[in-house]
């Protein structure tokens, strides 16, 4: 079995035992997604970079190397910043005492 399935899989179970709810708060989902959107726009810079890097001869400054470097880190930081702030959100919407993370 793949990834996926057994991810496919858990899900329905999940959602068939009732443990999945659906989000009924428009402010919680907006975090969440953008928590996730986040995520994306990193994952993407970093397969974009890293294709960027192996398919051309370019060799940048170092201050260019520095630059790109310092905008995939703030990236980073935005989405790490954004998911703490939608787990602080889902954790007041399920009342779960507060537990470190991250």
């Amino acid at each position: 079995m793949t990834y996926a399935e057994m991810r496919s899989e858990l899900w329905k179970a999940f959602s068939d035992g009732g443990e999945i709810e659906w989000i009924k708060d428009v402010d919680l989902l907006g975090e969440i997604a953008t928590a996730y959107s986040l995520i994306r726009l990193v994952k993407e810079w970093a397969e974009y970079e890293s294709s960027y890097a192996l398919t051309t001869r370019t060799s940048w400054s170092k201050e260019e190397k520095e630059r790109r470097w310092g905008l995939f880190l703030g990236y980073i930081e935005g989405a790490r910043i954004q998911i703490v702030k939608a787990i602080d959100e889902i954790e007041k919407h399920i009342s779960v005492e507060r537990k470190p993370y991250l």
